[in-house]
């Protein structure tokens, strides 16, 4: 083989080799996260009222819980691909979904080519799943019934929440012995507006929610020590219907909370303690304040500040997230100042 048969192989296995790497064509993932692709699937569900998906007998109306994964691929248009679970409003049973929507504005309106669904959970029957897992029926079990009070309390602890939290409903469960009992369970979580000092009655605050989420939780338990602990807590937003108000918007927190206000100083004298200049800043006084579920909670707080040493005045915003373990330390995500004119 002469050098010029040699260079020419060379470029040509780089060439294929970059082509490899760019992948063309190939799916492209989504950001599961985004507000706006969660919009856009749960008004494709409503769009698609009465329409029964493949695997199921009589779901004629789902409604989105979480997504799992999306994707898009350019093909001929662009192809997208939703993974998602869902809850049928019918028998309120949960369902693993997929929906491929094929999107070609030249031929149209977008086209629905796979719409299929599997059920997550057969309430009706308990099987011994891999691992001695053993699927509990959410409707009947009395042990998650006696936790619902616990598990309220414990994810209202996790996000710092000053008011009422109450679980509407277990949406799947799984019971495991390992040196007791862990139980995983997926909840359906609704925050009220009873504030926790007011010791409002649980049946007061169910006409009163403002909010609703989906939590994975895990239990674990060791009755004979009279011991329960809930090891993990991850929340999300519920992604209710689209034309129902923002659920998982930020909610106005009350400005004189003491949980505000704690939050606020504690990362003032964070700012104070790493800054590099003589301006040290303290709180006048908190004007606004919201409280938003993301993966932790988003405090945003509008305030007045004042330089302990010149004494000029500022307006002033901070945005903390507050992560989901409290062994985490506060994050300070955004903070601007603007001098106050004297004029």
């Amino acid at each position: 083989m002469g050098l010029n048969h040699f260079i020419l192989f060379f470029f040509l296995g780089l060439v294929q080799f970059s082509l490899g790497k760019r992948c063309l064509g190939c799916p492209k993932n989504l950001d599961i996260h985004d507000q706006k692709l969660h919009d856009y699937l749960s008004k494709k569900l409503h769009d698609l009222k009465g329409v029964i998906p493949k695997g199921t007998v009589t779901e004629t109306e789902l409604e989105l819980v979480r997504v799992k994964n999306a994707q898009e691929q350019v093909v001929s248009g662009i192809q997208y691909s939703y993974q998602f679970e869902a809850i049928g409003l019918n028998s309120n049973q949960m369902y693993d979904c997929s929906l491929k929507v094929l999107r070609q504005p030249w031929l149209g309106p977008d086209k629905i080519t796979e719409y299929s669904c599997n059920l997550l959970i057969s309430n009706a029957n308990r099987r011994l799943l891999p691992g001695g897992e053993i699927i509990i029926d959410v409707h009947k079990d009395n042990e998650l019934e006696e936790l619902k009070s616990f598990i309220s309390q414990e994810i209202g602890k996790v996000q710092h929440s000053e008011y009422l939290m109450i679980v509407m409903q277990y949406l799947k469960a799984t019971k495991q012995v390992v040196e007791g009992i862990l139980i995983k369970t997926t909840v359906q979580i609704g925050i009220t507006n009873c504030h926790l000092k007011l010791n409002s009655a649980d049946a007061d605050c169910q006409h009163k929610l403002q909010g609703h989420q989906v939590c994975d939780v895990q239990v674990w338990l060791k009755p004979w020590m009279k011991f329960k602990q809930v090891t993990v807590v991850q929340c999300q937003p519920l992604q209710s219907n689209y034309f129902e108000k923002c659920v998982g918007c930020p909610i106005e927190k009350d400005p004189n909370s003491a949980f505000i206000k704690q939050s606020l100083e504690k990362t003032l004298y964070k700012l104070n303690k790493e800054s590099h200049t003589s301006q040290k800043l303290s709180l006048v006084k908190i004007n606004k304040a919201t409280s938003q579920v993301i993966n932790g909670i988003k405090l945003t707080v509008y305030f007045d500040a004042q330089d302990a040493k010149s004494h000029r005045k500022y307006t002033c915003k901070a945005v903390i997230i507050l992560p989901p373990s409290s062994s985490e330390e506060q994050i300070e995500d955004e903070f601007n100042c603007t001098p106050v004119s004297a004029y």
